[in-house]
């Protein structure tokens, strides 16, 4: 009797509210880590190539801090980064695609075909005019003065709508 007291104990420890609660935590927070590293995702080649240039031009930002003020030496270290490094290197990125030979270009156009976009099918003036109005805040705001006029009365929910 003794050991099936126990077990009943311990079956209700495993869900107590102290324990639910914390795994209802702990789950939150992993989905809230998992959004973050979406929201992040599309950032990460260019915060690791701003890392990388903070670190190479660091020890030029340390010696210009010493001789100048701090916000002068960050102006000279952003301007002498961007024209000693970012500037070369764009142009050396873009230099392959600029040479590209005549042939190639022309049996790459043989296999994707011309490089050409097709132009949308235009859509009337009422539509376009209509569709300046499909923004949730032209929903919310008469929706939040018939709450309001509902709640409070018709002078704040005119108020509410600006009138």
């Amino acid at each position: 009797m003794n050991h099936a007291a126990s077990e009943c104990t311990r079956a209700s420890s495993l869900f107590s509210p102290v324990r639910v609660r914390a795994a209802i935590l702990v789950a939150a927070i992993g989905v809230a880590f998992y959004l973050c590293w979406v929201m992040i995702g599309p950032f990460l080649a260019v915060i690791t190539w701003a890392a990388a240039l903070a670190m190479l031009a660091h020890p030029l930002h340390a010696g210009l801090e010493r001789r100048t003020r701090p916000n002068a030496a960050a102006l000279i270290s952003v301007c002498l980064v961007a024209v000693v490094i970012v500037a070369p290197a764009v142009f050396v990125s873009q230099r392959p695609f600029a040479e590209l030979s005549e042939p190639l270009r022309a049996h790459r156009q043989e296999q994707v075909g011309p490089n050409v976009l097709k132009a949308p099918k235009g859509q009337g003036r009422l539509v376009r005019f209509l569709l300046q109005f499909h923004q949730p805040l032209v929903y919310i705001l008469p929706l939040s003065a018939l709450a309001t006029a509902a709640l409070k009365g018709t002078v704040d929910g005119a108020l509410s709508m600006g009138r």
